[in-house]
Protein backbone atom coordinates (compact mmCIF):
# COMPACT_ATOMS: atom_id res chain seq x y z
CA UNK A 1 0.00 0.00 0.00
CA UNK A 2 1.04 3.50 -0.50
CA UNK A 3 0.70 6.85 0.88
CA UNK A 4 0.49 9.36 -1.89
CA UNK A 5 0.77 12.83 -1.84
CA UNK A 6 -0.92 15.36 -4.67
CA UNK A 7 1.59 17.78 -6.76
CA UNK A 8 2.46 20.82 -5.19
CA UNK A 9 4.57 23.90 -6.28
CA UNK A 10 7.24 23.16 -3.66
CA UNK A 11 7.60 19.45 -5.17
CA UNK A 12 8.25 20.36 -8.12
CA UNK A 13 4.37 19.69 -8.95
CA UNK A 14 4.88 15.70 -8.90
CA UNK A 15 3.13 13.54 -6.72
CA UNK A 16 4.76 11.97 -3.54
CA UNK A 17 4.53 8.57 -3.09
CA UNK A 18 5.90 6.50 -0.09
CA UNK A 19 5.61 2.52 -0.05
CA UNK A 20 4.59 1.12 3.08
CA UNK A 21 6.00 -2.21 2.76
CA UNK A 22 9.31 -1.04 1.83
CA UNK A 23 9.45 2.25 3.70
CA UNK A 24 10.91 4.01 0.36
CA UNK A 25 9.40 7.44 -0.97
CA UNK A 26 9.61 8.28 -4.78
CA UNK A 27 7.81 10.30 -7.05
CA UNK A 28 4.99 9.52 -9.38
CA UNK A 29 4.03 12.25 -12.42
CA UNK A 30 0.65 13.91 -12.20
CA UNK A 31 -1.91 14.13 -14.86
CA UNK A 32 -0.49 15.91 -18.35
CA UNK A 33 -2.00 19.46 -16.97
CA UNK A 34 -0.80 22.90 -16.90
CA UNK A 35 1.06 23.80 -13.55
CA UNK A 36 0.39 27.21 -11.93
CA UNK A 37 0.23 28.80 -8.73
CA UNK A 38 -3.63 29.21 -8.63
CA UNK A 39 -4.85 25.73 -8.86
CA UNK A 40 -6.07 23.17 -6.23
CA UNK A 41 -5.54 18.98 -6.84
CA UNK A 42 -7.02 17.01 -4.56
CA UNK A 43 -6.64 13.25 -4.53
CA UNK A 44 -9.44 10.60 -4.32
CA UNK A 45 -10.05 7.51 -4.88
CA UNK A 46 -13.23 5.84 -7.36
CA UNK A 47 -15.38 3.30 -6.93
CA UNK A 48 -13.21 0.59 -8.61
CA UNK A 49 -10.33 1.69 -6.62
CA UNK A 50 -7.98 3.71 -9.18
CA UNK A 51 -6.70 6.75 -8.02
CA UNK A 52 -7.97 10.21 -8.71
CA UNK A 53 -7.23 13.81 -9.00
CA UNK A 54 -9.03 16.15 -9.46
CA UNK A 55 -7.87 20.07 -10.80
CA UNK A 56 -9.15 23.43 -10.22
CA UNK A 57 -8.38 26.77 -10.43
CA UNK A 58 -9.22 29.85 -7.73
CA UNK A 59 -12.17 31.77 -8.94
CA UNK A 60 -12.86 29.44 -12.19
CA UNK A 61 -15.99 27.56 -13.08
CA UNK A 62 -14.34 24.59 -14.66
CA UNK A 63 -13.27 21.59 -12.87
CA UNK A 64 -11.63 18.58 -13.81
CA UNK A 65 -11.49 14.98 -12.93
CA UNK A 66 -8.75 12.27 -13.58
CA UNK A 67 -7.79 8.93 -13.14
CA UNK A 68 -4.58 7.08 -12.89
CA UNK A 69 -6.54 3.77 -15.53
CA UNK A 70 -2.41 2.14 -15.22
CA UNK A 71 -0.68 2.83 -11.82
CA UNK A 72 2.65 1.10 -13.08
CA UNK A 73 3.04 3.22 -16.42
CA UNK A 74 1.63 6.32 -15.04
CA UNK A 75 -1.05 6.74 -17.34
CA UNK A 76 -3.74 9.32 -16.28
CA UNK A 77 -7.35 9.61 -18.13
CA UNK A 78 -9.67 12.75 -18.25
CA UNK A 79 -12.65 11.27 -16.69
CA UNK A 80 -15.33 14.79 -16.17
CA UNK A 81 -14.83 18.12 -16.90
CA UNK A 82 -17.41 19.81 -14.71
CA UNK A 83 -18.93 23.25 -15.57
CA UNK A 84 -20.26 25.22 -12.79
CA UNK A 85 -23.50 26.56 -12.86
CA UNK A 86 -22.66 29.97 -11.17
CA UNK A 87 -25.66 31.85 -11.95
CA UNK A 88 -27.66 29.37 -9.39
CA UNK A 89 -24.90 30.74 -6.86
CA UNK A 90 -24.85 34.57 -7.34
CA UNK A 91 -23.41 35.00 -3.67
CA UNK A 92 -20.23 33.52 -5.60
CA UNK A 93 -20.16 36.08 -8.33
CA UNK A 94 -21.04 38.71 -5.92
CA UNK A 95 -17.86 37.48 -3.08
CA UNK A 96 -14.80 39.58 -3.95
CA UNK A 97 -13.15 37.17 -1.86
CA UNK A 98 -11.10 33.65 -2.93
CA UNK A 99 -13.43 30.74 -3.90
CA UNK A 100 -11.80 27.44 -4.11
CA UNK A 101 -14.36 24.77 -6.16
CA UNK A 102 -12.52 21.15 -5.19
CA UNK A 103 -14.01 17.77 -6.66
CA UNK A 104 -14.68 15.38 -3.38
CA UNK A 105 -15.57 12.42 -4.70
CA UNK A 106 -15.06 9.78 -7.70
CA UNK A 107 -18.79 10.65 -8.80
CA UNK A 108 -18.03 14.12 -9.65
CA UNK A 109 -19.48 15.97 -6.27
CA UNK A 110 -18.00 19.30 -6.14
CA UNK A 111 -17.87 21.43 -2.67
CA UNK A 112 -17.21 25.29 -3.34
CA UNK A 113 -15.65 26.84 -0.70
CA UNK A 114 -15.91 30.73 0.03
CA UNK A 115 -15.89 33.49 2.63
CA UNK A 116 -20.00 32.91 3.86
CA UNK A 117 -20.30 29.35 3.29
CA UNK A 118 -20.05 26.38 1.52
CA UNK A 119 -22.04 24.99 -2.35
CA UNK A 120 -22.55 21.23 -3.01
CA UNK A 121 -22.51 20.68 -6.45
CA UNK A 122 -23.06 17.71 -8.85
CA UNK A 123 -20.81 16.71 -11.98
CA UNK A 124 -23.13 18.23 -14.43
CA UNK A 125 -22.37 21.42 -11.97
CA UNK A 126 -25.73 22.16 -10.75
CA UNK A 127 -26.29 23.28 -7.30
CA UNK A 128 -27.73 20.56 -4.72
CA UNK A 129 -27.54 22.09 -1.39
CA UNK A 130 -26.05 25.58 0.76
CA UNK A 131 -24.34 25.54 3.61
CA UNK A 132 -24.04 29.10 5.14
CA UNK A 133 -21.99 29.68 7.96
CA UNK A 134 -23.64 31.56 10.36
CA UNK A 135 -22.26 34.70 10.94
CA UNK A 136 -20.41 36.20 8.24
CA UNK A 137 -16.85 37.53 10.70
CA UNK A 138 -17.39 34.14 12.54
CA UNK A 139 -13.98 32.78 13.27
CA UNK A 140 -15.05 29.50 13.12
CA UNK A 141 -15.29 28.39 9.54
CA UNK A 142 -16.58 24.97 7.70
CA UNK A 143 -13.01 23.65 5.59
CA UNK A 144 -12.89 20.93 3.19
CA UNK A 145 -9.58 18.89 4.14
CA UNK A 146 -7.27 16.78 1.85
CA UNK A 147 -7.19 13.90 3.89
CA UNK A 148 -8.87 11.11 3.46
CA UNK A 149 -8.95 7.41 5.63
CA UNK A 150 -9.45 4.35 4.33
CA UNK A 151 -11.91 2.01 5.66
CA UNK A 152 -9.30 -0.67 4.56
CA UNK A 153 -6.45 0.44 7.06
CA UNK A 154 -5.75 -1.80 10.62
CA UNK A 155 -7.77 -1.53 13.49
CA UNK A 156 -5.27 -1.71 15.89
CA UNK A 157 -6.27 -2.73 19.96
CA UNK A 158 -4.59 1.05 21.00
CA UNK A 159 -7.01 3.11 18.52
CA UNK A 160 -10.22 1.46 20.16
CA UNK A 161 -11.40 3.98 22.99
CA UNK A 162 -12.61 2.80 26.13
CA UNK A 163 -15.15 3.17 28.24
CA UNK A 164 -13.05 5.57 30.63
CA UNK A 165 -12.39 7.70 28.08
CA UNK A 166 -13.75 11.77 27.59
CA UNK A 167 -14.49 13.37 24.27
CA UNK A 168 -11.53 14.71 23.12
CA UNK A 169 -11.36 18.58 23.65
CA UNK A 170 -11.44 19.22 19.83
CA UNK A 171 -14.75 17.98 19.58
CA UNK A 172 -16.43 20.20 22.64
CA UNK A 173 -17.79 22.96 20.57
CA UNK A 174 -20.19 20.02 18.61
CA UNK A 175 -21.49 19.24 22.10
CA UNK A 176 -25.25 20.67 23.15
CA UNK A 177 -24.13 20.38 26.41
CA UNK A 178 -23.50 24.07 27.79
CA UNK A 179 -21.15 22.75 30.58
CA UNK A 180 -18.39 22.16 27.97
Amino acid sequence: MDLLWPPQERQGYQMLVFDTGNEVFSWKRPPPVTMADDQEMRLLEFSDGNLGLSVSRKNQATLELWCLEDYRDEVWVLKHTIQLALQQMPALLQDEHLWIPAVVSSEGDVLIQSRYGLFHCDRDGNLLRRFWFNQPRSSHRVLPVRHVLRKSLVQHPMFKPSENDAEPPFFRWLSSDPSW
